[in-house]
């Protein structure tokens, strides 16, 4: 008080500030619908419902840290696609949250976070003249 800084302001601002829950539900009205297909809406949804809410949703979108981020990712590491692509859609969900002003600009905690490497698949493609395989890469 004697700083000229009122302490329940200060309080009822942390206290009210967005969770991961709705910053994730304004991505999705706001963002996603209007500018992605479809099919990129369902997915984001999905990775939401299933990935990033379970763990994150209760935190607050400026409490969440790289090493939240981090060991979400670490955990998801037996299905590196899917780990990568909730990756990809956080990146997106915090970039928006700097433009809403929901966090500090730069203060993204998924730089520096790199993608889980995935494993090619070998297909066989059979000649139907000569049932010889091909091996595709």
């Amino acid at each position: 008080m004697r700083k000229g800084k009122d302490p329940s302001v200060e309080k009822a601002t942390a206290r009210d500030a967005p969770s991961m829950k709705d910053l994730c539900a304004k991505f999705i009205e706001d963002y996603s619908t209007p500018k992605n297909r479809p099919r990129s809406v369902r997915s984001n949804q999905g990775y939401i419902d299933r990935h990033i809410i379970p763990n994150l949703g209760a935190l607050k979108v400026r409490e969440i840290t790289r090493s939240d981020v981090s060991s979400l990712i670490t955990r998801m590491k037996k299905t590196p696609v899917t780990a990568n692509r909730v990756l990809s859609c956080l990146r997106k969900l915090f970039n928006m949250a700097e433009v809403w002003g929901f966090r500090v600009d730069g203060t993204n905690p998924c730089r520096h976070i790199p993608s889980i490497r995935e494993s090619g698949k070998t297909r066989l493609i059979t000649d139907g003249l000569n049932g010889k395989a091909v091996r595709l890469s």
